[in-house]
């Protein structure tokens, strides 16, 4: 197997888009819709 890391339950991870912005979650109402940003964010 390659040197890659495995993502476990629990662990928190991030997803950078290829212009360097991470995705997050953005609450609107009972809805998470997700958006790019500059920061990684929780």
């Amino acid at each position: 197997m390659s040197n890659q890391a495995v993502v476990k339950f629990n662990d928190k991870f991030f997803l950078k888009h290829e212009s360097g912005k991470y995705l997050i979650a953005v609450e609107q109402g009972r809805y998470n819709w997700p958006k790019l940003s500059q920061e990684k964010k929780n």
